[in-house]
């Protein structure tokens, strides 16, 4: 979960400089608020759990096939429900 200002609002960018490795098969998931509190009929959130949970059981496909799972199940669990947020998403896979 991000604990710093949002990119762009602020002049001055105050993000630390980080190096991760990052190998073959590793995944790279940055989404929006819209995908962890998109809302369901009955105003239940879709959860970091479920967006992690997701991840990991389709952690084996490609980037494209991984932000597709993704969009297809917030769909799903909101059912017609209008959402109040954007939902935007970063998918990285590494290759050899």
């Amino acid at each position: 979960e991000a604990d710093g200002t949002a990119v762009g609002v602020l002049p001055e960018n105050l993000a630390l400089n980080q190096r991760l490795a990052f190998g073959a098969g590793d995944v790279l998931v940055v989404a929006t608020d819209g995908f962890n509190e998109a809302r369901s009929l009955d105003s239940g959130f879709f959860g970091y759990e479920r967006l992690l949970d997701l991840v990991q059981a389709n952690c084996h496909r490609s980037a494209a096939e991984i932000a597709g799972v993704l969009y297809t199940a917030v769909a799903d669990f909101a059912a017609g429900h209008m959402q109040d947020d954007d939902q935007t998403l970063i998918v990285v896979k590494g290759v050899a």
